[in-house]
């Protein structure tokens, strides 16, 4: 449910920020945006401690995610230019750091927070598996596309 949640909400947040009329193109920005940023934040950013998975502040700072973020946007961009011409790169850099800060934003609603720069903080203190957090970020991710 949590990778669901980032995925949903990252995309909703990412397509109500990028600028122009509703288009497949604009959806599709956002969907695979949040797609592959997500991926790329929780299979880079986490790592064992103590036996335990935690996070990481190669990902999870207010630093790195919005230039993984970014990075993404560009090497989208990159393949995506190579077959067709349907966005701007503004528009997937843009994509990517708001999925990226999506991203930070939700995780930061948990105990484990997220890195300011090396220490970690968080604005609340809920488990990333409450349900009832997740179901309701979801829908909120989901409004989004409709704003």
């Amino acid at each position: 449910m949590r990778m669901l949640t980032h995925l949903v909400f990252g995309a909703g947040f990412a397509f109500a920020l990028l600028p122009g009329p509703v288009s497949v193109q604009r959806l599709s920005l956002a969907v695979v945006s949040s797609l592959v940023v997500n991926l790329l934040i929780d299979e880079l950013g986490h790592v064992r401690r103590r036996g335990r998975i935690a996070r990481s502040p190669l990902t999870h700072s207010l630093v790195s995610a919005p230039a993984w973020g970014a990075a993404s946007g560009y090497a989208l961009w990159f393949v995506e230019s190579r077959f067709a011409t349907t966005g701007t790169l503004a528009a997937f850099v843009w994509s990517g750091v708001a999925v990226a800060c999506a991203h930070l934003a939700l995780d930061s609603m948990t105990e484990r927070g997220v890195y300011l720069l090396t220490r970690r903080a968080a604005l609340a203190h809920f488990r990333s598996g409450n349900g009832i957090l997740n179901l309701v970020f979801v829908l909120i991710g989901a409004a989004l596309f409709l704003v």
